[in-house]
């Protein structure tokens, strides 16, 4: 892949800028899966910046500046990780875990989206949604759609009937598989629950 990293000087002030394609981290000293671990704490578990900073600093090399975690935000808050991943050259096998899950926040219910390459474990698509209706899910998975240059062949996922609806709409001849997983652990609590009302043991 041909990513040149090329150099502006300013002619106002003279000074030299090094521009960098979007995909790639300004901040070239931290290893972009660390830069992963801060905003992973930040989106999904809620830590303030204060936390964040703690975070790197356990590394040895620790950040001098909030701001440097803003750029982070600022960096990665900008881009579809479709688009990150297609300029990266990454392709996916076509086959993709998809699932909604609802995230609290204060005064406000929303609900995450996401397609996730089972393989590798990489996201592909990800969406806040007001509700996981399933023409607010058609609109998010249309716009992962035209963000990505390989075929979607198939998808496995719960028994959500308005996804299952959204992508059927929206794929042709998409093999869609039911994920277990929820079956399996509904079934063990049910299973455990029966036991403790009839004194069976395992």
């Amino acid at each position: 892949m041909n990513t040149p990293v090329r150099m502006v000087q300013c002619k106002l002030c003279g000074k030299i800028f090094s521009v960098l394609p979007s995909f790639i981290s300004r901040e070239k000293h931290y290893a972009a899966d660390l830069i992963g671990t801060v905003l992973e704490g930040i989106f999904l578990r809620g830590v303030c910046l204060q936390y964040a900073q703690e975070i790197v600093d356990l590394t040895g090399f620790p950040i001098r500046s909030k701001q440097t975690v803003l750029n982070w935000l600022e960096w990665i808050g900008t881009l579809h990780p479709a688009d990150l991943l297609k300029r990266a050259g990454a392709t996916a096998s076509g086959y993709l875990q998809e699932d909604e899950g609802f995230q609290k926040e204060p005064n406000l219910r929303t609900y995450i989206v996401a397609m996730v390459d089972p393989n590798s474990q990489v996201v592909w698509h990800i969406d806040y949604i007001d509700h996981v209706g399933e023409e607010n899910l058609y609109q998010s998975f249309e716009e992962f759609l035209e963000k990505i240059s390989f075929k979607i062949k198939g998808v496995t996922k719960d028994k959500w009937k308005a996804s299952t609806n959204a992508l059927k709409r929206l794929f042709n001849n998409l093999w869609i598989g039911f994920c277990h997983r929820h079956c399996l652990h509904n079934f063990k609590k049910a299973l455990t629950a029966y036991q403790k009302e009839t004194g069976i043991s395992s």
